[in-house]
Formats: structure tokens, sequence, C-alpha cells
């Protein structure tokens, strides 16, 4: 009787499916997307078909289709993880083209729509958590090709307040992205409570026509890319985007574009050498400079430069301590070794390190006289001194103060 019932549910189900257009995939067999007795209508999808992974019907929930490596495969829209849960894998050496768009987490079911792309894909679109309430997790391998005709969007679409967690985790590969006229060829935008996060590593490059973060959290480790024309970072809806620096000396390059509206630069798991320059965002010109270091990065130990212009260069500044006044050289206190410095670098447009204690990221001050009294009213401070040194004599300063206003002269002339 069992079997009848089953054997009933599963001819309904697939009436209906047939009835609607929809192939479902049903891991009746095995896992593969090229054995046709795994696919409802008991044939591989068309290029016309919309095909389930993960859809309407609990009978084919929690399933996962693989792309086995040497395979091409077809479908019409592919919808996975629609209103059940659902997993596509694409191995290293498959290819899967979808003439439609690719949806995740695109039901009004909740379904988790996954994926593992480590092969070659070719979709009309992709869209996240767009058209319904489901969650979405992609991760993109290394070698991974994908090529998206028109656009690439994240839960901005078609249903206002919706919207479920996205992440997606480019670890290498290149995305590719054609243009779209009727808006921004990628966009991360997610209304409601939804966190959007797209984490970009070892060397991946995402190129689209148009790019814009309005919302969520763009993540960049090691060497990443936006290229292929204008990327804007601003905010949205009330939405702050936020841009997360990972690692060591990480670099994302951009071929020109914008901060607005209040972008942040989470900084939180940088790793640093201490008292540097590191360069995050190299390449391209900037327009609009609106970006600030995310709320609870302790100002003492962290300072952000954005370059404006064609340089393009946004770098933060990691001192690793609170400084004492007057230690140009860092040594942990203040001597004649601090004073050479900053002499040796009087009336320069420099940073603490040569002597600017006044304006210690160099962005507008000289090295100069207030510069010099700061450092002498600090004389021998700090706590790694050996043995405390006398304050210059009277004579010396005396002579040092002489000649200051020749020195100031010259600088008014520069």
């Amino acid at each position: 009787m069992k079997v009848k019932h089953l054997c009933a549910v599963l001819l309904l189900a697939f009436t209906a499916s047939s009835a609607l257009g929809f192939t479902h995939f049903t891991e009746a067999e095995d896992q593969l997307w090229t054995n046709a007795n795994n696919w409802s209508t008991f044939w591989l999808p068309a290029s016309d078909e919309t095909t389930h992974i993960g859809g309407m019907s609990g009978v084919y929930a929690d399933v996962t289709c693989i792309v086995p490596a040497g395979s091409s495969v077809v479908s019409g829209e592919l919808r996975v993880g629609y209103n059940f849960n659902g997993t596509l894998i694409v191995e290293e050496g498959a290819t899967l083209t979808t003439t439609s768009h690719t949806q995740f987490g695109a039901g009004t079911g909740g379904g988790l729509g996954t994926a593992v792309i480590n092969g070659n894909l070719h979709a009309a679109g992709w869209t996240f958590s767009a058209g319904g309430n489901g969650p979405a997790d992609v991760t993109i391998g290394p070698n991974a090709v994908i090529t998206i005709d028109s656009a690439m969007n994240f839960g901005q679409e078609y249903h206002e307040g919706y919207g479920y967690d996205v992440t997606i985790t480019q670890n290498g590969g290149t995305i590719q992205v054609g243009d779209w006229v009727a808006g921004n060829a990628f966009q991360m935008r997610a209304h409601g409570d939804a966190e959007v996060v797209y984490s970009m590593s070892n060397g991946a490059v995402l190129s689209a026509p148009s790019i814009w973060q309005n919302s969520g959290t763009l993540e960049f480790e090691g060497t990443a890319t936006l290229t292929g024309g204008g990327v804007r970072f601003a905010g949205f809806d009330g939405k702050v985007p936020t841009i997360k620096a990972i690692g060591t000396d990480p670099v994302l390059t951009i071929d020109g574009g914008r901060f607005s509206d209040g972008v942040l630069l989470d900084v939180s798991e940088l790793s640093v050498t201490a008292n540097q320059w590191v360069t995050i965002v190299a390449g391209g010109y900037l327009t609009d400079t609106d970006l600030s270091l995310a709320p609870g990065t302790d100002a003492n130990i962290w300072q952000l430069r954005v370059n404006d212009g064609d340089s393009g260069d946004v770098e933060v500044y990691y001192s690793g301590s609170i400084r004492i006044m007057g230690d140009v050289n860092l040594s942990g206190y203040v001597d004649d070794d601090d004073l050479s410095l900053l002499l040796a670098n009087w009336n320069t447009n420099n940073v603490w390190e040569y002597g600017n204690l006044s304006d210690p990221y160099g962005t507008v001050g000289y090295v100069d006289d207030d510069d010099l009294s700061l450092l002498l009213a600090n004389w021998n401070a700090g706590s790694l001194s050996a043995a405390p040194q006398a304050v210059p004599e009277p004579a010396s300063a005396l002579i040092l103060l002489l000649g200051l206003p020749y020195l100031a002269r010259r600088r008014m002339r520069r």
C-alpha cells in the first residue's frame, strides 16, 4: 500500500509539474543532473523548461543536484531553493547553460538556495533572494568561469520589505556580467533586515558595466578586482554599505568610482605590521570620497586617508599603540635621536616618523616650530629610557630658535 501511495503522489506531482511546465529534480537514483531518471519528467531539462532544484512540492525538498565534470547541460529558467531547500554543484570541467534567469532562494516558502560552482556557468541573469523570501549561499571556486548576460542582483526586486540573507563567496575565478539597459548590471541591495555579504579573495575578478553596492558588506582578502565600468558605493533606504578588508595587505582594485552617502570601512580583521600605511584600495579615479572607518575603530591607532583624483587610493595607517608625544622614531622615549630626525626634515610636508608631530598623517602641515615645541615639552618622556637625558642646553635651544624665522620664511615662500 505504501508503494502505491508513493507512486500516486509522484504521479500527481509529475502531472502537476508537467501541466505547469516545471521540471523538478527528484534525486530518485543519484545526485547527477545527467541521469534522466532523477527528473520528474524522466527526461533531461530542455532549454525552454523551468527547472526546480528544491521546488514547489515537498516531495522534491532538500535535494542536491550535481553537474558532473566533463558534461554540458542546459535549462530554461533555473530555480535553486525555490520553496524548499536545494543545492546545485557544478564540478570543475562541467558546463551549465541557462537560457533564462538563474534564481537562488527565490520562492515564497523560505527554501535555502545553495550552490558550489567550480566549473563553467552561462546564464541570462542571476538573482539572489529576489522574487521571494528564501536565503541564498553560493560559493565560487578558483577555476570557475561565470558569464551573466544581463544582470546579477541581490534581493532588491519584486517584493519590497521581503529579503533574506545572501552570502556569496568568490574564492578566485571570474564573473563577467553583461550590459543591462534597465538598471545596474551588478547591484547589492537588500530590504528589511536581510544581510548581504559578498566575499572576494584569491585574485577574484568581477567585471560588469555598472557595479553598485547599496547595502550589505563587500569583503576582500588578498587581491580582488572590480572592473568593467563605474563602481559606486552608496547608501540606500537608510542602509549603509560596508567595505571590509581582511588579512595582510589586501588590495581591491577598481576601474574608477565613488564613495557617497556614508560608506564604512571595516578594518577589524585587517592584519598589519605596526606603524605603516596599508593601501587597501588601489587604482582608478575617485570622484567622491565619503568613506569613514566603521564605528568602534580605535582612532588612536587607525587613521584613514582617501586620495581622490587620478590615484584613487584609499589607505589606512596602523600605529599599533598610543604614541608618546615627541617620540618621532617610535622608540618608546623622547631623546636626541628624535630631535635629530625632526631637524633633518624641517619644513617638509611629512608624517610623524619624520617629525610632523602636530599633523601625524601629513595631511596639511609641515615640520616646523610647533613640532619642535611639542618635542621639547616632552623631552625624556617614556618608560623605556635607560637613563634620563638632559633637555638641550638653553644656548642650544637659543641657536635653534634664532634660526626658526629664517626657516619659517623659507617655508612661506614654498
